[in-house]
C-alpha cells in the first residue's frame, strides 16, 4: 500500500510573507497591502486556510508553485470612526462655546433694552411734564399779551389826559427865547417887576397893550444855547396870549431879519439879538414840533408851526394845513415829487 500524499500545511512565515509575482522582481501595492493587520488575521485563521485548501484545483499543487492571491483593501472603520468622533466632539464644543457666547450677548442686549426702556419711560414722563408746563406758559404769555395791549391802551389814554392837562396849564403862557444872559446893564438881580417891564416893552413894539394885571406869572430858565436864556410869561387869559402871538407874527411878516423883533424892541443891552416868541408847549409838543420842522426841512416843504398847543404842517402855499398828532403821522404823509 502506497503512502498518502499530503500537502504540507502553510506556516505563519509563509502566509505572512510577501508573495512573489511571476516575471516581476518588484513589490506591488497589493503585496504591501497584505501586511495590513486584517489580511494577516485572515491568513492565520485555520478555518479560512482549510476552506481554501478544500477549493477545487488546490489539491495536488506542488510546493514549488508560487501561490498568487488578490486581496482587497479593507476599510478601516475603527480609525475613521475615531476621527469622526473627535471631529464631532470638537464641533459640539465649538457649538457649546458659541451658544454660551450668544446667550451672554443676548443677556447683555436684554439688559441694555431694559435700561433703554426705563430711560424712555423717564423721558416720556419728562416730555409730558414739559408739555403741560409749555401749555401753561403759552396760556400765561397769551394773558400777558392781552394785558399788555390793555395796559398800553390805558397808558395812552392817561398820556392823552396828561397832555390835555399840560396844554390847559400852558394855554395862556408864551415863550420868549434867545434872550441875553444879562437882561439889564446895571448887573442887578432879575426881579419879576423887571421881567414884566421887558414884556410891556415888547407889547409896545407889537402894538398890544400889556398891563401888570394881565401877567399872572413870569420867570426865566436856562437855554440850551450858551449865554442865552428863555422867558416864560403866563397871562391871565388865553385870549391875551393869542393876541400877543398873533401880533408878533404880523410884526415880523414881510420884514428883513434885521428889522424883525429883536433886543432893541425889548430895550435890552444886546440890541441886535433876534427874539423869538411862541406859545408855550408841553414836552411832547416840543418834540413833535421839532420833528415836524425837520421833516419839512428834509422834504422841501413850506413850514410847520404850533397853534393852541397843536402842531400843524403845510406842504405848499395855498394848501390846507395838516394836523400832526404823533410822529407816526409824519410817516403817512405823501411827499410830492
Amino acid at each position: 500500500m502506497s503512502p498518502l500524499k499530503r500537502t504540507p500545511p502553510q506556516t505563519k512565515s509563509s502566509s505572512a510573507s510577501t508573495f512573489e509575482i511571476p516575471h516581476t522582481g518588484k513589490k506591488t501595492a497589493e503585496m504591501e497591502s497584505v501586511q495590513a493587520p486584517g489580511a494577516v488575521d485572515e491568513l492565520n485563521n485555520p478555518a479560512t486556510n482549510e476552506h481554501d485548501s478544500a477549493r477545487p484545483g488546490t489539491e495536488g499543487t506542488s510546493d514549488d508553485t508560487t501561490f498568487q492571491r488578490r486581496f482587497k483593501r479593507k476599510f478601516y472603520e475603527d480609525s475613521n470612526s475615531g476621527n469622526m468622533e473627535t471631529i464631532m466632539g470638537q464641533m459640539r464644543s465649538m457649538f457649546d462655546t458659541f451658544s454660551r457666547d450668544q446667550a451672554a450677548r443676548f443677556k447683555d442686549l436684554q439688559d441694555s433694552v431694559s435700561k433703554i426702556e426705563k430711560q424712555n419711560d423717564g423721558i416720556s414722563k419728562t416730555v409730558d411734564f414739559l408739555s403741560q408746563r409749555y401749555d401753561e406758559i403759552l396760556e400765561t404769555v397769551k394773558e400777558l399779551k392781552e394785558d399788555k395791549i390793555k395796559d398800553k391802551k390805558h397808558i395812552q389814554e392817561l398820556e392823552e389826559k396828561v397832555e390835555l392837562l399840560e396844554r390847559k396849564l400852558k394855554g395862556p403862557a408864551i415863550e420868549i427865547r434867545n434872550l441875553p444872559k444879562q437882561l439889564t446893564g446895571d448887573n442887578q438881580h432879575e426881579t419879576k417887576e423887571k421881567l414884566c417891564e421887558i414884556v410891556k416893552h415888547m407889547g409896545q413894539a407889537i402894538k398890544v397893550e400889556i398891563k401888570d394885571a394881565d401877567i399872572k406869572d413870569i420867570f426865566t430858565i436856562k437855554s440850551k444855547v450858551e449865554d442865552k436864556k428863555t422867558m416864560f410869561a403866563e397871562f391871565t387869559s388865553v385870549i391875551k396870549k393869542e393876541q400877543v402871538v398873533d401880533a408878533v407874527l404880523q410884526f415880523n411878516k414881510g420884514k428883513k431879519n434885521s428889522d424883525k423883533l429883536n433886543g432893541s424892541h425889548l430895550k435890552l443891552n444886546d440890541a441886535k439879538t433876534p427874539i423869538y416868541v411862541s406859545e408855550a408847549l408841553t414836552r411832547n409838543g416840543q418834540k413833535l414840533l421839532y420833528a415836524a420842522r425837520q421833516f419839512v426841512k428834509n422834504h422841501g416843504l413850506v413850514y410847520a408851526w404850533s397853534y393852541r398847543g397843536a402842531i400843524y404842517l403845510r406842504k405848499a402855499e395855498n394848501q390846507k394845513p395838516i394836523k400832526i398828532n404823533s410822529e407816526a403821522d409824519l410817516k403817512n404823509i405823501s411827499i410830492p415829487k
